[in-house]
C-alpha cells in the first residue's frame, strides 16, 4: 500500500483514534498491509471512514492506519477478501 498524504498519519496499537502511535506513514512510500476491517469511525483530512488497515511494521509486529490516509478505493484496495 502506497501513503497518498505528505501529512505524517499515525500508525496506531490498535484501529482506533485513542490508541498509542507505534509508527507513522507518509507519501510516496509504501507499506506492507496485511488485511482491513471496520472499526472506529474517524475524519481525517477532511473524509470520514470506519476502515482501518493493518500493517505489518519495519520493526517488527502490526500497527494500524486508517485507510483514508492510504491510495486506493475504500480498503486501500486490499481484496475484499482480505477482511482482518
Amino acid at each position: 500500500m502506497t501513503a497518498w498524504s505528505y501529512t505524517s498519519t499515525a500508525v496506531r496499537s490498535q484501529p482506533r483514534n485513542t490508541s498509542s502511535p507505534l509508527s507513522h506513514v507518509v507519501a510516496p512510500h509504501s507499506y506492507n498491509a496485511e488485511c482491513w476491517g471496520r472499526y472506529q469511525q474517524i475524519t481525517y483530512l477532511g473524509y470520514t471512514s470506519d476502515v482501518w488497515v493493518r500493517l505489518r511494521l519495519n520493526s517488527g509486529g502490526i500497527g494500524w492506519v486508517t485507510a483514508i490516509a492510504l491510495s486506493g478505493d475504500y480498503k486501500a484496495n486490499l481484496p475484499v477478501g482480505a477482511r482482518c
